[in-house]
């Protein structure tokens, strides 16, 4: 992603800007503020005798990422499309973000790694971006994927139900012809020299 198309996609999620604002915010502030003024003149005189300890601290989070559909992938109108992605270590809760060419955001969420959904649930065509943010049991965010696009035909507009006939409407009269041998109202006396009945 280019720096334009990073600021373009910032100004189209104020809530990504506001987070990665809170992040610049963060190492500006956990950067150095001065540099050392001096070098230790000492040399250590003995050298270390036990290798260092490893860290006893938590654990180091590995992030989703995201597995399919692969990034690129074209959908047609309906079908149901499986979505999955690796586990976020501490995750309880992923919710996954859908946002089409319109900058429209639509979230789904699910406590397992995987999803099939209808494909129809995204009825606008176009390209879609989507990501997965894990959150921890105590409800915090713990991190968000990659992100991946995908794009879908354009779904055929809803159409619009006949109107149903009402029972309670009488029919429209049938036309009455009093000289048809078949007619329900023939003329009697018609019906007697000329239908034979």
């Amino acid at each position: 992603m280019t720096p334009e198309e990073f600021e373009d996609w910032l100004n189209n999620n104020p809530e990504a800007r506001d987070l990665v604002n809170a992040g610049i915010a963060t190492l500006t502030a956990l950067a150095p503020t001065e540099a050392p003024t001096e070098e230790p003149t000492e040399e250590p005189t003995e050298a270390p005798t036990e290798a260092p300890t490893e860290s006893t601290g938590a654990s180091e989070i590995t992030c989703s990422e995201i597995q399919e559909p692969a990034s690129g992938s074209g959908f047609g109108q309906n079908g149901q499309v499986n979505f999955a992605w690796t586990e976020t270590t501490g995750a309880s809760v992923y919710v996954m973000t859908f946002v089409n060419a319109n900058g429209i955001t639509s979230r789904v969420e699910t406590r397992s790694n995987n999803i099939s959904l209808y494909i129809e649930v995204f009825p606008a065509g176009g390209v879609y971006e989507w990501s997965v943010t894990a959150y921890g049991t105590d409800g915090q965010e713990i991190c968000t994927s990659n992100s991946a696009t995908f794009t879908k035909v354009q779904a055929d507009p809803t159409k619009k139900p006949k109107p149903t006939e009402d029972p309670t409407e009488e029919p429209a009269p049938a036309t009455c012809n009093p000289y048809d041998c078949a007619s329900s109202c023939v003329d009697y006396w018609y019906n007697l020299f000329y239908c034979g009945q």
